[in-house]
C-alpha cells in the first residue's frame, strides 16, 4: 500500500491510497497546496490504527 499525490487540472492537489494491486482504496478532497496533502497524509498514518469504524447501514 502506498500514498500518491496528484495534481488536478485546476492546479489543486489531492492524495490517494493505493493497494498492492495499484487500485485506489481511498482519496482526499482537493487541497490548495502540496504541503496540505503531506500534512493530511501524516494525520492518516498517525490516527488510522486507532480509527473507529462506524457502520451506518
Amino acid at each position: 500500500m502506498y500514498f500518491e499525490i496528484v495534481r488536478s487540472a485546476t492546479g489543486q492537489f489531492m492524495w490517494r491510497i493505493r493497494g498492492a494491486n495499484h487500485e485506489i482504496m481511498a482519496s482526499s478532497e482537493l487541497m490548495r497546496d502540496k504541503a496540505s496533502c503531506y500534512s493530511a497524509i501524516a494525520v492518516v498514518k498517525r490516527d488510522a490504527p486507532t480509527a473507529e469504524v462506524v457502520d451506518k447501514t
